[in-house]
């Protein structure tokens, strides 16, 4: 914490709904900052998870979030959602419907119709979703932010992702793991992946997607039919103009890789990894 943040008059409440590995991630700043913010509960139909996270710090632990949002009713700030993407839009409504804020992990939903559902609670409980974004905050990506909007790298003329994952990580032992089925996962490794420097990009240039274009085909194990091994989504346009991505993403059995590629007119260039 800077010596110019005023401390809050108790730290935020916060319960999480999902106790599964990314939350090792979230635990390591409720450890590092006990003045800002606090586990207020924990909810997870598997005990033993629900129990290992809530545990250091003595939180109370529940198997269902309604339950614990029902027992703890003005005694909690805010939520985190950490569940499989497919349970995403069910407890943030939730969430929203009690008219608490809700920071969901990525992806924030697995449908078009899921998330304006969720635009919608917004706007009648008065309460927000947030979803984890975190890499715009980065020092390195703030820095490249400045520099793009400088005349030395001009406007923008194309833009390259490279995505690699490392399914194998995620099923070695799970071989019914939802992440394998794209209704419950609500996308491959575009969603899985590639979501963060999709936001990077539209941070960095002030700019959004608005025209598309996919096509797919899957390996196993992944639940689908055919034998096609690549993935590619082409992001054809943006408000300010084309940009297409030159190669696709992958899924492979390599370590997981990100890596982004933009030019701008007059050819500068810059190239950041993950």
């Amino acid at each position: 914490m800077s010596e110019s943040t005023v401390p809050p008059a108790h730290p935020l409440r916060l319960a999480f709904i999902g106790a599964g590995s990314i939350n090792s991630v979230h635990k390591e700043l409720l450890l590092r900052e006990p003045d800002l913010v606090r586990m207020a509960a924990v909810a997870d139909p598997v005990p033993d998870q629900a129990n290992k996270l809530a545990g250091e710090f003595c939180a109370p632990v529940f198997s269902d979030y309604r339950q614990m949002l029902d027992a703890l009713e003005g005694e909690v700030d805010a939520v985190l959602v950490t569940t499989p993407h497919f349970l995403h839009a069910p407890a943030a409504a939730e969430v929203l419907r009690r008219k608490l804020p809700v920071l969901l992990e990525k992806p924030a939903v697995c449908t078009l119709d899921e998330l304006e559902d969720l635009k919608e609670l917004e706007k009648s409980t008065g309460a927000f979703v947030q979803v984890c974004h975190q890499q715009r905050f980065g020092q390195k990506e703030n820095w490249l932010k400045g520099w793009l909007k400088s005349p030395d790298f001009g406007e923008p003329s194309l833009f390259n992702i490279d995505l690699y994952q490392n399914i194998d990580g995620y099923v070695s032992d799970k071989p019914e793991a939802w992440i394998l089925d794209k209704n419950k996962a609500g996308g491959g490794i575009v969603i899985s992946v590639g979501i963060h420097i999709l936001d990077l990009l539209r941070y960095w240039f002030d700019d959004d997607y608005v025209e598309v274009c996919a096509y797919g085909r899957f390996d196993a194990p992944f639940k689908a039919s055919g034998r096609g091994h690549r993935s590619q989504s082409a992001l054809r346009k943006t408000r300010s103009g084309p940009r297409r991505p030159r190669r696709p993403p992958r899924i492979t059995r390599k370590p997981r890789m990100q890596q982004v590629t933009a030019i701008g007119i007059g050819n500068p260039w810059f190239q950041l990894g993950f």
